[in-house]
């Protein structure tokens, strides 16, 4: 089965993250958390029981995030949002089977998941 939603804002990258205090990280992991949420209901995603691959594709306004910070920040807090409201049944090695990343500039920034099951 395959299912994708898109978040229509530019998720927070690990460098932004890792300036926080620990008070305001887990504030703004809640929030955008919601957020991810919010976009993955919207979709009317469908729960899944077997190990997921994740895509995710970023769509960002300049190059003047490096690629490995957009991604790893974001894709902690979209898999961890789709556990909490039981998407996906956990965030561990018998339930996410994989990753990929790829990004792109655009106009509109934004996040398409991508999640891949069977």
């Amino acid at each position: 089965m395959v299912q994708r939603f898109v978040i229509e804002a530019s998720l927070p990258g690990a460098n932004q993250l890792r300036e926080m205090s620990p008070f305001i990280y887990a504030r703004a992991k809640k929030t955008w958390g919601g957020v991810v949420a919010l976009y993955a209901r919207r979709a009317q995603l469908k729960p899944v029981e077997g190990p997921v691959y994740f895509e995710f594709h970023f769509l960002e306004k300049d190059k003047r995030r490096d690629p490995d910070n957009m991604f790893s920040g974001a894709a902690k807090i979209a898999v961890d949002a789709l556990k909490e409201i039981g998407i996906i049944p956990g965030d561990g090695w018998k339930h996410v089977s994989g990753y990929s990343f790829s990004w792109e500039v655009s106009k509109t920034p934004g996040v398409v998941v991508t999640m891949r099951t069977g």
